[in-house]
């Protein structure tokens, strides 16, 4: 029954792999607003939190390369960003976008990063996989120095910015309104978290003098609030390791035996990160500033000497507060529903009918977790990275008209998050 069951699924993750299908034709394609995550990472927490990620192994984690800091761009991070760019210039070219071989102008392409080191960088690999030999320039604020909070970039957080209030309290009402009761989620994620307890072999004293448990520490014997809390963040690391290519052996100690594995104990992460962030109150004042400059760069697509190609590299929140404001889920090949893996991106697409109406397309992208750990070569037609669809979701109709798409998007918008500048 299990072999047939992965058969089953192999099939389904092949049928979802296909080549989307051209509209070249049919349609021009005139533009293309992207917001991307970075790509792989190292791991990231805060030690003054329980469940920092090294007290919730009793093992030591892995070495992902010399150098590396909490949080940066791996290696395998960069060669990954770099094939996704590679898959985007050739649908753009696959599309009659911008010609092959060519350099789109300097006016033609905008690529601005929230100012992290593996943002910036992931944003210039993609952009020297889109566009190889142009140069293409990255704007960002300066990356502060280590142990200092630096510049908040406005289009990614404007409530940190200072550009509108967030009420703490109705935050945190919208949050776990949208998380849901902890005790039932225990049960519906209880194979996904003794999974993710039998990868990590938690916790460390810390966790337990921390939370003052006494007896069996493990983190299946912890309270419910503590159970989803701990799988929160630290399965995302699995995701991580297998993804920059460590030896099996190290990813999740040897633990962490298959990808169907992996997905399932990130099912609590990505529950909870989609309930953080894609909630009515908390999308509304962190996605409006983003929302609001998406709309303006498909206008932009739309002039004779506009932007045609406009990249945004942040953070997964990111995604999912743009996916709250405009009412969509996903469910990409070898990730647990809502997941926003490493190097996803969620593309606004504007198209062009030969009688002159616009219409927009909506899709999600990302590379599949086999594709991340053997930096598969992508390509518009050929091997490409998996993708949803969106469009019908969002405005009822899988080609939705530009002015409808432009209300939806705009209703979407509070005004009060939204910079000037942008």
């Amino acid at each position: 029954m299990r072999l047939l069951l992965l058969a089953i699924l192999a099939g389904l993750a092949a049928i979802t792999a296909l080549p989307e299908p051209s509209l070249a034709g049919k349609a021009e394609l005139e533009g293309v607003v992207i917001v991307n995550r970075h790509s792989l990472r190292t791991p990231i927490g805060n030690p003054d939190d329980w469940d920092y990620y090294p007290n919730m192994s009793n093992d030591t984690w892995p070495s992902f390369g010399k150098g590396l800091a909490e949080g940066e761009l791996t290696e395998q991070g960069k060669r990954a960003s770099k094939a996704m760019g590679k898959f985007y210039g050739s649908l753009f070219q696959q599309e009659g976008l911008v010609e092959k071989g060519a350099c789109p102008s300097k006016s033609q392409v905008y690529v601005h990063a929230d100012n992290t080191q593996r943002t910036v960088l992931t944003a210039k690999k993609m952009a020297k996989g889109m566009f190889p030999g142009c140069g293409i320039k990255v704007s960002h604020l300066q990356i502060p120095k280590p142990d200092t909070s630096g510049s908040v970039d406005p289009l990614f957080d404007p409530v940190d910015a200072g550009i509108c209030t967030e009420d703490a309290a109705a935050n945190r009402k919208a949050v776990n309104a949208a998380i849901g009761n902890t005790a039932k989620l225990v049960k519906t994620y209880a194979t996904a978290l003794s999974g993710l307890q039998d990868v990590l072999d938690c916790c460390k004293p810390t966790v337990c003098q921390q939370l003052k448990v006494s007896g069996t520490c493990t983190l299946t014997a912890l309270d419910p609030d503590e159970q989803i809390e701990g799988a929160s963040e630290v399965p995302e690391n699995i995701i991580m390791e297998y993804g920059t290519g460590l030896p099996a052996s190290k990813v999740g100690w040897g633990r962490a035996e298959s990808e169907e594995l992996i997905s399932q104990i990130n099912g609590p992460h990505a529950h909870v990160f989609w309930g953080a962030n894609a909630n009515p109150y908390t999308s509304k004042l962190n996605g409006s500033n983003l929302l609001s400059r998406i709309r303006k760069q498909l206008k932009s697509a739309k002039k004779k000497d506009g932007q045609i190609v406009s990249l945004f590299v942040a953070h997964d929140n990111n995604i999912l507060n743009i996916a709250g404001l405009i009412d969509a889920e996903w469910t990409l090949t070898s990730y647990p529903l809502n997941e926003v893996p490493p190097g996803a991106g969620i593309a606004f697409e504007l198209w062009k009918k030969a009688n002159g109406k616009r219409f927009v397309r909506i899709v999600v992208r990302a590379q599949s977790l086999s594709q991340l750990r053997n930096v598969t070569t992508l390509a518009a037609g050929g091997t490409e990275p998996d993708s949803v669809d969106l469009t019908e979701q969002v405005c009822g109709r899988n080609k939705c008209p530009y002015n409808r798409m432009m209300k939806k998007l705009n209703k979407g918008v509070l005004k009060d998050c939204v910079a000037k500048q942008s």
